[in-house]
Order: structure tokens, then sequence, then C-alpha cells
């Protein structure tokens, strides 16, 4: 039989005309194979990113892992400085305490030296003489410019080395208590009378003492130039009544 009177099927026509479609339908998936495993193969390589070692889930991780052991610090320092906030005010109340303590044993020392010191005088810028009796000179000048028979328990020059010119200080004890008041008074006397002495007599006290009794007595000045009349006697200033200037 010859090729020309040979008879295709119809089916087979249908198929051979259709294999052209089918083909670019076959060229299609295979394209769309390779999208899909690119895009596999990025998606599996943004999962890694994510969940392997050193990945974002990891480092996410260790990020709140060091976020609270960082919390949990601070929290610590916080205690801890709170403890030591805590033990610094104990510490200073306890340094307040021994500072007002410190402060009331200085006052009941200086108490003590200025009850000790009570019968005591000091005798300024009386020229020295060599193997000079301090008991009998100074009672011998007393009577003469204060006319005071004065006794002394004892009575010395204070140590150091004599400077020409300036004769060391005399520490003197009285007998009477009594009799330093009278001294100081005499004088007083003298001096508003503007008579020389060769000699000048203070009490005797302790050195905070004397210069809170010089403090007194510039403030005691400045009120006196105000019209105010003050007094110091003492450790104290006292007012008395008020002397208008005009």
């Amino acid at each position: 039989m010859s090729q020309s009177n040979y008879l295709i099927p119809p089916e087979v026509t249908v198929a051979l005309n259709q294999l052209p479609i089918i083909q670019n339908s076959l060229r299609d998936i295979s394209l769309q194979l390779a999208d899909l495993n690119i895009l596999k193969s990025k998606v599996d390589q943004v999962k890694a990113d994510i969940w392997e070692h050193d990945g974002i889930d990891h480092r996410l991780q260790n990020t709140a892992q060091t976020s609270e052991d960082n919390y949990s610090d601070i929290q610590y320092l916080k205690q801890s400085n709170l403890e030591l906030r805590q033990e610094v005010d104990l510490l200073k109340s306890i340094v307040v305490r021994l500072d007002t303590r410190v402060l009331e044993q200085e006052s009941e020392i200086i108490e003590l030296k200025s009850r000790s010191m009570r019968e005591n005088v000091l005798i300024h810028n009386l020229e020295e003489q060599d193997g000079e009796n301090l008991h009998v000179r100074i009672n011998r000048l007393f009577m003469q410019h204060f006319n005071l028979d004065v006794k002394f328990v004892r009575i010395h020059r204070n140590s150091g080395r004599p400077t020409p010119g300036k004769p060391r200080s005399i520490t003197g004890r009285l007998v009477d208590f009594g009799q330093k008041e009278l001294i100081l008074k005499a004088q007083k006397v003298n001096i508003d009378n503007k008579i020389q002495l060769p000699f000048h007599v203070t009490p005797q006290s302790p050195p905070s003492v004397n210069e809170n009794r010089k403090k007194l007595f510039e403030v005691s000045s400045k009120y006196r130039a105000e019209g105010v009349n003050t007094r110091v006697i003492g450790n104290k200033m006292i007012f008395s009544k008020w002397k208008y200037l005009s």
C-alpha cells in the first residue's frame, strides 16, 4: 500500500497539533521549576540566616540573655548602692555623735582648765632681774601700785629664753581667789587715771577662752559704737542699758 494512501488517525493529528503547546508548557514548567529552585535556595539561605549558629535567632537569644544579665547586674548594683548608702548614712550618724562627744569633752576639758586657773594671774612686761625673788618683788609692787597685800601659793617666770626688751611673762597662783578681782579693778583704776605701770596683769585662761574673749571684746566695741553698753565678764558678754548718742 502506498504512503499516499496511508491515513493518519484523527487522534494522532490532534496530538501532533497540540505538541508545540505541550512543549511550550513543559518549557514554562522547567523555567518555573528553575525559578522555584532559586526561590527554595533563597528560602534555605534565609532559614540559615535565621536559625543556624550565629544566625538572627541565635543572636537575638544572645542579646536577650545579655540584656537579662545586664538587668540582673543593674539590679545587683542598685541593691549594692542602696546598702552602701545606708552604711554611709550610718557612718555619718556615728561621726556626728562622735563629733558631738568630742565637742562635749573639749568643753569639759576647757571648763576643768578654767577652774584650775581660777586663782592664776599673768603678769606681763615686768623687766627681769638677776636672782629676783618674785614672791617678794611682786608683793612689793602690788602694794606700791595697788595698795594690796597679795600672797601667792607659787609664782614663776614662764619658760623660754629671755629676749632683750621683751621680758618673759610671769604666772602667779594666788592664795585667795578674791584678790584676783581686786588686782584687776585696781589696775583698771590706774589705767583710767592714765597712771603708767611697770607691768600689766591679766587673768590666766585656756587659749580657746582667750580667743573667745578677744572676739567678745571686738563685738563689744562695735556695740559701744552703736550706743549699746556692754561688758565682757569671764567668757560672756553682758548687755546693760542703752546709751543714746547725740
